[in-house]
């Protein structure tokens, strides 16, 4: 951990109470003793640091936090085909440190419906793995979740209230433009949003039905990843457009 993450409901009365594997990590990794300043930033807030004032068995207590800037919320988002519980565990972690905006779950015609049944497809689940990435990227802004069982419905109803202002790429292996060009080549005074199929790819069916909704098809290249190396590929490509775009 380059960061330890709190929330907004381990404050009161200006102290920091801290469990769980941060407590252990700031007294066994990073062996901070009472009066040593350690790095910290509260979920969705500003990252600072703080003293620690009291280690218990426990707990790690800390005061005198100094807030310094709120990071950005990501101007990439993505819309994944669920992959396979175990593949997903790890790419929560991914997803968070690589930077997200939001991650939006969906269904497909080859995605198993009982994945969504998975311990890391709740709350509990994909949030600590969310807050893990973040402390390695030592960033604070926790990617919003939301789950989506019937594509169809939701790309044809829901999608524009939701994503109103990004550019729309489907990722997709085929004959279709570079993903690094495709990005370039369009609008890039907005933000991104990335709909990556599962295992596999899109069938022609869901293809036509990203197209027809205002998705413009890009490819990896030649090269057949897995989801979640085409996932984290994606993310990285969209930063550095949105990044250049910037400068």
């Amino acid at each position: 951990m380059n960061l330890i993450i709190f929330d907004q409901q381990d404050i009161r009365d200006g102290t920091i109470s801290l469990t769980g594997r941060s407590a252990l990590h700031v007294t066994e990794i990073l062996q901070k003793t009472i009066g040593d300043r350690v790095r910290c930033g509260m979920v969705d807030g500003p990252l600072g640091d703080a003293v620690i004032t009291a280690i218990d068995s426990a707990t790690v207590t800390l005061t005198d936090f100094t807030a310094a800037e709120t990071p950005e919320r990501s101007r990439v988002s993505m819309l994944l085909a669920a992959p396979r519980p175990k593949v997903m565990q790890r790419l929560w972690r991914q997803l968070a440190s690589a930077g997200v905006d939001e991650v939006v779950i969906t269904n497909a015609n080859k995605v198993e419906r009982f994945y969504f049944d998975a311990h890391t497809y709740r709350t509990e689940g994909y949030r600590q793995a969310c807050l893990e990435g973040l402390m390695q990227a030592v960033d604070t802004r926790m990617p919003k979740v939301s789950f989506q069982l019937r594509l169809k419905p939701y790309i044809e109803q829901d999608l524009e209230a939701a994503f109103p202002r990004h550019r729309r790429i489907l990722v997709h292996p085929g004959s279709f433009p570079r993903l690094r060009h495709v990005l370039t080549d369009t609008d890039r005074t907005s933000p991104v949003l990335l709909a990556l199929g599962p295992e596999g790819g899109w069938t022609n069916y869901e293809v036509d039905l990203f197209t027809r909704h205002g998705f413009a098809p890009a490819t990896l290249g030649p090269r057949i990843y897995r989801s979640d190396e085409a996932a984290l590929i994606a993310v990285y490509l969209a930063h550095e457009a949105t990044a250049a775009d910037a400068e």
